[in-house]
């Protein structure tokens, strides 16, 4: 391994999903056949949208529980 002073080792990895309905996007496969031109998307109306205070606990809850069961 590389010495360098400051440097951080990484000792394992994870990962975590969860649906929400508070974060979400209109744009999906169905769109383009919906459209007069295939090849151009019409994103008005299909662009991400979220319910930020919602959205917020979500993640600090979910984060600090991912922590702790990480630790």
């Amino acid at each position: 391994g590389e010495k360098r002073p400051g440097r951080f080792e990484v000792l394992d990895t994870r990962t975590w999903t969860q649906m929400s309905n508070n974060i979400r996007t209109n744009l999906g496969y169905h769109t383009r056949t919906a459209q007069d031109d295939p090849y151009r998307i019409d994103l008005e109306g299909n662009l991400i949208k979220q319910v930020g205070n919602k959205v917020f606990k979500e993640v600090t809850v979910a984060g600090h529980k991912f922590i702790v069961e990480f630790l």
